[in-house]
């Protein structure tokens, strides 16, 4: 939509067969190369499509996806729903960080859905606690 309201592009999308209207998408954002992030809710997967609409990347994600954030550097915040995390993957889809339902002691993650309503942080922020350690951190620890 252009700033008085009218449709600017409309890019037509269609799920799998199954997926009821309420679970099909979720936040879809425009990034500054003219592609879009399109979380197919239902379908469990987050989708670059390029300007014409054609799909040049699909990361699956735990849950159902309700929103893809492009970080400086190339990376993505996804937020995933009933799956109760938040993951930041790098451009080659690998899970760099994440938090968990239970990584919070007291504040157990439910219903993960929009993360600019939260201040961002990473891991390097102070913000985050000890327990939200990056995946590969997580890993090497056990």
């Amino acid at each position: 939509m252009d700033r008085a309201g009218r449709i600017a592009r409309e890019i037509k999308l269609t799920t799998k067969p199954g997926v009821k209207l309420h679970n099909q998408f979720r936040g879809t954002r425009k990034l500054a190369n003219g592609h879009y992030l399109v979380c197919f809710k239902g379908e469990g997967r987050v989708v670059e499509l390029d300007g014409d609409g054609r799909e040049i990347r699909s990361l699956p994600v735990p849950g159902d996806p309700h929103a893809a954030i492009a970080l400086p550097g190339g990376n993505l915040l996804i937020t995933c729903g009933d799956g109760h995390k938040v993951v930041e993957v790098d451009p080659t889809d690998k899970v760099v960080w994440e938090l968990n339902e239970n990584d919070l002691p007291g504040n157990s993650l439910r219903l993960m859905a929009n993360p600019s309503a939260c201040p961002m942080a990473t891991p390097s922020s102070a913000s985050i606690p000890a327990t939200a350690t990056s995946a590969s951190n997580r890993k090497s620890s056990k």
